[in-house]
């Protein structure tokens, strides 16, 4: 395997990093160092974790600027994006802290009166925790702050393309009193998450493809950590007759080609009623032809992460010109290899419906429907159900479809992506395990619980 990943900063050609991967030796050390700060991290009480976390999120925003302008020179987010998701990190940190005053179990009955039951949340021990490259921040801390939170002790493996903005994180984190032996880092391929199975962790979050989920799923089989998934969607956008047409078309053109398309929520179907098919890809055209395109702090739509990504989708888009008819939309005003100029891909009127597959970057298909059940049949067929939006006045069809529609996320008269910090995160099908590691309850999923009986004064010998 290659030991070293160079990338460049898709808004400033002349800044690199160099990553040297990790050997399967430091794995290993690091993963002992990990092993034996264990015992002593998940006997710190709650207030203790949450303390440390607080403190982390005041040295965060102490150099709040820093990270932002990291994030975008990185990844080539623009700037009111980075500056949301600095903001929602922190959000993050506040919210999973709260864990120290509530309740860590419940008392559970029992037909033996002198017998005491309850439940007590402990940790699982070694977390392994694998990061997509599109938000970092927020994804760094959505898994990092629970996991932590729950008594766990940490392997980080970053995106390669977000590399940088980790490290420094990590530097913050060691000001903030988190030790070498609570949380590590690790870069590398394929092959490194294998050496780390190998080993044996107790829970694997990954966030990422489906492909690269499902290769997780296997290799942890041999020795059945805890497994969260939370992979790709093609999400369905959904559009009645009778929806409000103008904000409509603001609400697609947001949720499918925001950040540059590179959201696992992105609307990657437009579903439209045929009676107003040709009205909304006409104002979808109209819309997008006054997008602004570039890093400045009032563009719309910026440069994808990588050369790789943009590679990947033009390969996809080129194979399937039989399926589909295309139209460019919007006027890049520069062309270079991180630019993805953005699609809507009309379905050919062939009879039969084109398979959607993952499409990372800023992309979505046009279908038609005649019926709302022919929207949800179409909908529903998708092996990648994680979030959609449906666009109906309609009390009635929003009560249909909200019975009907299997996603995990369901926005009526909004956008596909959207859901807030405290809200369970997780689809159905191919775009996860059912797992849901984000809102309230996220501690649960990143702990295990024992149940405890105490009994009073009773022989067991009579």
């Amino acid at each position: 395997m290659n030991n070293q990943f160079i990338h460049s900063s898709p808004i400033n050609p002349s800044w690199k990093n160099t990553i040297t991967y990790d050997s399967s030796d430091s794995i290993e050390k690091k993963y002992n160092v990990l092993k034996n700060g264990l015992s002593a991290w998940s006997e710190k009480t709650y207030h203790q974790r949450a303390k440390s976390l607080l403190d982390l999120s005041e040295i965060l925003i102490e150099n709040k600027q820093e990270l932002i302008d990291l994030v975008c020179l990185e990844t080539g987010k623009l700037k009111n994006l980075s500056e949301a998701e600095f903001e929602s990190a922190i959000r993050t940190l506040r919210l999973l802290t709260a864990y120290e005053f509530l309740p860590s179990g419940r008392i559970l009955p029992s037909v033996d009166q002198r017998r005491l039951v309850f439940e007590e949340r402990s940790p699982l021990g070694i977390a392994l925790l694998i990061f997509p490259s599109n938000a970092p921040l927020p994804n760094f801390l959505g898994k990092i702050a629970p996991a932590l939170m729950a008594g766990n002790v940490v392997l980080a493996k970053p995106s390669p393309y977000t590399a940088v903005i980790f490290s420094r994180l990590l530097e913050f984190m060691r000001k903030a009193g988190f030790e070498e032996d609570v949380i590590q880092h690790i870069d590398g391929e394929a092959v490194v998450v294998t050496k780390i199975l190998e080993l044996g962790v107790d829970l694997i979050s990954f966030t990422g493809s489906t492909t690269a989920g499902k290769e997780i799923l296997k290799m942890s089989s041999f020795s059945m950590p805890k497994v969260i998934l939370e992979c790709g969607g093609v999400n369905s956008f959904i559009v009645l007759p009778d929806a409000n047409f103008d904000e409509c078309i603001k609400a697609f053109c947001d949720s499918a080609f925001s950040n540059t398309g590179q959201r696992c929520v992105a609307a990657k179907r437009a579903l439209v009623h045929q009676e107003i098919a040709d009205d909304f890809q006409a104002a979808v055209i109209n819309h997008m032809s006054s997008t602004k395109f570039g890093a400045d702090d009032d563009a719309q739509i910026g440069p994808m992460c990588s050369p790789q990504y943009v590679e990947r989708l033009s390969k996809f888009v080129g194979e399937r010109n039989d399926a589909f008819e295309y139209i460019s939309l919007g006027y890049p005003g520069i062309e270079n290899e991180f630019t993805y100029q953005p699609k809507l891909l009309i379905e050919k009127p062939t009879g039969k419906r084109a398979p959607i597959e993952e499409m990372y970057g800023p992309v979505s298909v046009l279908s038609t429907f005649k019926s709302s059940n022919e929207a949800l049949e179409i909908a529903n067929s998708s092996d990648f159900r994680l979030s959609t939006a449906v666009w109906t006045q309609n009390i009635r069809e929003m009560n249909y479809f909200k019975r009907k529609l299997w996603y995990g996320v369901i926005n009526f008269n909004g956008p596909t992506h959207g859901s807030e910090l405290n809200f369970p995160f997780g689809g159905y099908g191919m775009s996860g395990n059912g797992v849901k590691d984000s809102g309230y309850e996220s501690i649960r999923e990143y702990s295990t619980t024992k149940v405890v009986s105490m009994f009073e004064g009773r022989d067991f010998h009579g």
